[in-house]
C-alpha cells in the first residue's frame, strides 16, 4: 500500500537497528558521525530547525507501532499530517532524543 507520503518507509525493511536517512537531505561528515556513533534506542530521530532528516530504531516493532499509529490516525483526521519530510535540507548539526515509549515518539531540533 503506498497512499501516503509516509508509505515510502518500506515496511520489510522495518528491522531491529535499521537507519532511515532522507533522500532530499545533504549530510556532513559530521551529521553522519553523529547519526552513527548515538547509542540506538527504541526509536530516534535526527534533524535540525528545518525538520527530521533520520530516523533509526533499535526495535523495529515500536517503529512499526509508531507508523502504524500516524497512519490510522491520519486517516481517521485525528490528525492534519502524514508524512516523514517535507522539505530539502542540508544537515551540518543534528541533535536527537530517543524515545522508548510506543504511546507517543519525541523528538527535539534545537
Amino acid at each position: 500500500m503506498n497512499e501516503l507520503e509516509l508509505d515510502r518507509f518500506a515496511p520489510e525493511l522495518f528491522v531491529d537497528g535499521v537507519c532511515f536517512l532522507y533522500g532530499d537531505t545533504l549530510y556532513s561528515d559530521e551529521a553522519m558521525r553523529h547519526i552513527l556513533a548515538t547509542p540506538v534506542g527504541d526509536l530516534d530521530f535526527f534533524g535540525d530547525e528545518r525538520g527530521i532528516v533520520a530516523v533509526r530504531a533499535g526495535d523495529a516493532e515500536v517503529l512499526r507501532t509508531h507508523f502504524d499509529r500516524v497512519r490510522r490516525l491520519y486517516l481517521a483526521g485525528e490528525i492534519a499530517a502524514c508524512k516523514g519530510g517535507s522539505s530539502t535540507s542540508r544537515m551540518k548539526d543534528c541533535r536527537s532524543t530517543t524515545s522508548s515509549s510506543a504511546s507517543g515518539s519525541k523528538y527535539s531540533m534545537s
